[in-house]
């Protein structure tokens, strides 16, 4: 078993009703030993938030935020999430969709007028990655583009 499968498995357990009833704040020094050991190992990074019984009992940043330029995580810090939004994007969609408040045949012309090909592009096209439209995340941390025959100019910088 993957030391990453133990710790998955020990941090379920910590936090399930097979064990004795832990206080509260039991329970984040329970969780805050086990990240803080799995992020001594180069084996977790980030920030966590647990909450209980709707209290905060738990908010701290593991790890690093730039290892090269020993540069440590806050509670502050900034994450490049990407894909993780596009389940719950989809389903906020759908269900638009299902109250007939927006159609996959709509066209992105519909909200966004001035964006060049925009009558061509439908929903569906959008959700099922069909639009022809510009991946910008591939773009180098900060770059300036200009999309031939529209009506702008995008300038992305990277934010840590």
């Amino acid at each position: 078993m993957t030391l990453q499968r133990i710790f998955f498995w020990l941090l379920a357990w910590a936090l399930s009703g097979f064990i004795t009833p832990l206080r509260a704040q039991d329970k984040a020094k329970h969780i805050d030993s086990m990240l803080s050991l799995k992020a001594s190992m180069y084996l977790f990074s980030g920030t966590v938030m647990v909450y209980h019984h709707g209290k905060t009992i738990l908010h701290k940043a593991y790890g690093w935020q730039d290892a090269g330029k020993k540069i440590s995580n806050s509670t502050q810090s900034i994450y490049q999430i990407y894909s993780v939004t596009k389940p719950f994007t989809s389903t906020m969609i759908l269900m638009l969709v299902e109250q007939g408040k927006l159609s996959l045949d709509d066209k992105l012309s519909k909200f966004y007028p001035n964006v060049y090909g925009a009558d061509s592009i439908t929903i569906r096209h959008l959700l099922s990655h069909q639009s022809g439209l510009f991946e910008f995340t591939r773009l180098p941390d900060t770059a300036t583009i200009t999309i031939p025959r529209a009506p702008f100019r995008i300038k992305l910088c990277k934010l840590s």
